[in-house]
């Protein structure tokens, strides 16, 4: 069996620009890009780059005075927020793209992404842990129509009912005056 030579050779200059441009060039295409399995969510959406390698193309994007390019690397070899962005547009709501901010810890939203945000966002309200709901609201309500069906009552030890479709009767009587005064 034949064996490949040990030093290939180098492929000759395609362009008269030097390599560090062609790098460049290359770093400026990089975006976060879906994951294998389940690519429309937060999580599994990555930049093709080691963040070692994203940072040394920020020195040298700095070097070549490329600070918008250097910035943009430095935020992809952290954590990021990567909570969907919306085509307003339609109504099945497509993905367009990703939000890119930097967060301090992996799996953080950004401030604007924040649940505490979601009414401003015109997301459901319902705050289930770090992230968003991304459901769509029910019609007439803050909530989508699967957080809508949770009880949203206090109990006497301070903590939020969050029974589906409770049945207790003082809570369905408050949750009903709740909703009508929100309504009216």
């Amino acid at each position: 069996m034949p064996r490949s030579p040990r030093n290939l050779p180098v492929p000759p200059a395609r362009s008269p620009r030097s390599a560090a441009e062609r790098i460049l060039a290359a770093a400026e295409s990089l975006r976060p890009q879906p994951g294998y399995v389940n690519g429309d969510h937060w999580d599994d959406w990555y930049v093709e780059a080691t963040p070692t390698l994203l940072r040394a193309l920020a020195e040298l994007a700095l070097q070549h005075h490329d600070e918008e390019l250097a910035g943009r690397l430095v935020r992809y070899a952290g954590p990021m927020c990567l909570e969907p962005l919306f085509d307003p547009s339609t109504e099945k709501r497509k993905v367009t793209a990703f939000c890119a901010e930097s967060v301090t810890h992996k799996d953080d939203p950004c401030p604007e992404h924040h649940p505490s945000n979601a009414e401003a966002l015109g997301y459901c309200v319902h705050i289930d842990g770090p992230r968003l709901c991304r459901a769509p609201r029910a019609a007439g309500k803050d909530r989508c129509a699967n957080h809508a069906r949770r009880c949203l009552v206090v109990k006497l030890d301070g903590k939020v009912c969050d029974t589906r479709d409770c049945k207790v009767p003082k809570h369905r009587k408050l949750n009903e005056a709740a909703e009508a005064a929100a309504s009216s």
